[in-house]
């Protein structure tokens, strides 16, 4: 695959970087991938009038800029996966799952700095078109901007714990490590410069706390949010820690209208995420326990724990 064009649009472009994610591509072309996220995401330091017309800050559409948005968190989560898994190095020669040393995508951006600078693009593209954001958009962009965060978090916690290391070693749960690679003070210095910045993970905590936010409150409001929409935007809001009464109040209201529709995931995630933020609403949760027994044999693993261990908070 070639560089893209300039002459492509906003459509064209977050089309082609969806495609290229939806079929896991990522890995394999990721000099087209950085350079579509560029051409998308420029640095915003840039300042709005220097940004190409194919910019998401300078032009496009809600579609263009949840479609964007989505595919940055998929290919940084597939990243991610593909980092942590080894093959043949589990029991009976299966995968063996592994921390990244380093918590670095390795397929869409070189490194966190990288993707940060795109990810304020992306929030001021977001804030732009949130307006005419309906409800597949909003719930795209908002979980897109929450796993985001979520694996910022990740990253910047296991390098945290390598640096520590592990204390309590009375019990070891495995055969004794071999000598440990001592790592140099400028090798660490280099991996914490990949590493999320300290202020990532602020600035997109308060993704909801502006125009998207406000468009997610008229959404949920009107009842316009579908049985998917709902517990994605609620399920952003917890791992945001977005604990803003209006949206989740309207969040309420639009669950509960359409309960004997939403999934038995749904219902979990929901509750799972007002338990979470720590936000009460009695009606909410009456009503879900309620839906959860019409649908209790749906329910499996770990959606039944979330539920289980929400309930139990409210109690």
């Amino acid at each position: 695959m070639g560089a893209p064009s300039l002459r492509y649009g906003t459509r064209e472009l977050s089309s082609a970087l969806y495609v290229v994610t939806r079929l896991q591509l990522g890995s394999r072309h990721s000099a087209l991938v950085q350079q579509l996220v560029s051409r998308l995401l420029p640095p915003a330091a840039e300042g709005v009038e220097r940004w190409l017309p194919q910019s998401l800050a300078a032009g496009g559409n809600a579609v263009d800029v949840s479609t964007t948005a989505w595919s940055l968190a998929r290919l940084l989560l597939d990243s991610r996966r593909r980092e942590a898994v080894g093959p043949g190095d589990g029991p009976g020669g299966g995968p063996c799952v592994r921390p990244s040393t380093s918590g670095v995508p390795s397929s869409c951006t070189a490194c966190w700095a990288c993707l940060e600078h795109a990810l304020r693009s992306l929030l001021v593209a977001a804030d732009r078109t949130s307006r005419s954001m309906g409800p597949q958009e909003l719930s795209n962009t908002t979980w897109a901007l929450a796993k985001v965060a979520v694996l910022a978090e990740r990253a910047s916690r296991t390098f945290e714990d390598e640096e520590e290391g592990f204390e309590d070693e009375e019990e070891p749960q495995s055969p004794p490590p071999q000598q440990a690679h001592v790592v140099s003070p400028a090798d660490r210095r280099e991996a914490a410069e990949k590493l999320p910045s300290p202020t990532l993970l602020p600035m997109l905590r308060a993704c909801l706390s502006g125009p998207l936010g406000a468009r997610a409150v008229e959404l949920a409001s009107s009842g316009a949010l579908g049985r998917q929409h709902a517990p994605n935007v609620a399920w952003a809001c917890a791992r945001l820690g977005h604990r803003d009464a209006a949206l989740l109040d309207a969040l309420a209201c639009c669950l509960m209208g359409q309960l004997r529709n939403v999934t038995s995931q749904g219902l979990s995630i929901s509750l799972w995420a007002y338990a979470r933020l720590g936000y009460r609403h009695d009606a909410l949760v009456a009503a879900v326990a309620r839906a959860a027994t019409w649908k209790a044999r749906k329910f499996r693993g770990k959606g039944l724990s979330n539920l289980a261990w929400a309930l139990m908070t409210f109690r």
